[in-house]
């Protein structure tokens, strides 16, 4: 009976320790993924703004032509 709960005790210990263990590195994880969302949004707001602004030009050299 003595030995059953002492192997339960250290079972106990062990799973415990493992649960902290995936928190960790699950917590670690969800941050990488939140970086790299962050980023790729970051880059595509950059690329949609670049695009704009060369569409503005466009329209400013079309107008000039339609002026002359």
């Amino acid at each position: 009976m003595l030995k059953l709960a002492l192997y339960l005790v250290k079972l106990v210990k062990v799973l415990r320790q493992m649960i902290q263990h995936l928190r960790l590195f699950l917590r670690r994880l969800q941050r990488k993924r939140l970086k790299h969302l962050r980023h790729k949004h970051l880059r595509h707001k950059h690329l949609r703004h670049k695009h704009l602004r060369h569409k503005h030009l466009r329209h400013k050299h079309l107008r000039h032509k339609h002026l002359r």
